[in-house]
């Protein structure tokens, strides 16, 4: 099987602390690939520090990347970075993890797919908390300029999918989990339930479609596990109401506009 793996950060989209996320590129018989977040980043060097984001993303890519506490030919966390060592650490044991799934594919001669590999990749992520799990994309988020209504609406959301579901993974997440909490928002409080109305449910249901979509855009849940795929959430609106909340079109959207800004500022290499 002619698959590699490679690690690189996206110093084209720093973060609003001017690091850079790390990614791993997967190649499939040199010309499929996919792009996977390790959810890790790179601080930039301390003697850039001063630089503006749009400084940075209008540098040629070779500029670009030293600026930041990475090897680019190494595909390591250079000495300058804090905790260098657990950061490699993690990367080796994200290579040999790749490596392990092609190494399983040769052995029994199957062959491996983009997406085959993406899922197997990405599992134990589906094994973590519901709440560890995006309480730390939130810290992320945070970083990324979202604001701390957004978070905070968030956060509410999940605490309350905690309580109903403690131990709750996003593996876990199936239509008859969508029906039972349903059901555990709408249940009056005197029999253990939230005693909420069906408004008030609807949003939730939006907000934990929100949730999924941006697990999905990580590749850390399968699209086509969504349950959401048979499953109607109200339409609510047409009610007169506030929200701080973004829905999934609503978010890609945004993101949308983002990558879109990022290319139109970037040079010709």
């Amino acid at each position: 099987m002619n698959a590699s793996i490679h690690f690189y950060i996206r110093s084209e989209r720093p973060h609003a602390d001017n690091s850079a996320q790390i990614y791993m590129l997967f190649t499939l018989s040199s010309k499929l690939k996919t792009k996977l977040s390790l959810r890790k980043n790179i601080p930039i060097k301390k003697e850039f520090s001063h630089l503006k984001t749009d400084e940075i993303t209008k540098l040629e890519t070779h500029l670009r990347n030293d600026l930041f506490c990475w090897d680019e030919a190494k595909e390591r966390a250079t000495k300058e970075a804090p905790s260098f060592d657990k950061l490699n650490h993690f990367i080796d044991s994200e290579k040999k993890r790749a490596n392990d799934i092609i190494l399983k594919y040769d052995l029994m001669n199957k062959p491996l797919t983009l997406e085959g590999f993406r899922q197997l990749f990405c599992k134990p992520t589906g094994n973590k908390s519901f709440t560890e799990y995006f309480f730390e994309e939130f810290d992320y988020r945070r970083q990324n300029k979202w604001s701390a209504e957004t978070i905070k609406s968030y956060k509410s959301i999940v605490t309350k999918i905690q309580l109903f579901k403690p131990k709750l993974t996003l593996n876990d997440i199936d239509h008859k989990f969508l029906v039972e909490y349903e059901n555990y928002m709408l249940k009056p409080i005197i029999d253990g339930g939230c005693g909420n109305c069906e408004r008030t449910v609807a949003n939730n249901m939006k907000v934990l479609k929100t949730l999924l979509y941006i697990a999905i855009k990580n590749s850390d849940y399968v699209l086509e596990n969504s349950p959401f795929k048979n499953y109607k959430v109200q339409d609510t609106a047409r009610e007169l109401t506030t929200r701080d909340y973004l829905e999934p079109n609503e978010l890609a959207i945004l993101e949308k506009m983002y990558e879109d800004y990022t290319e139109a500022e970037k040079p010709l290499n």
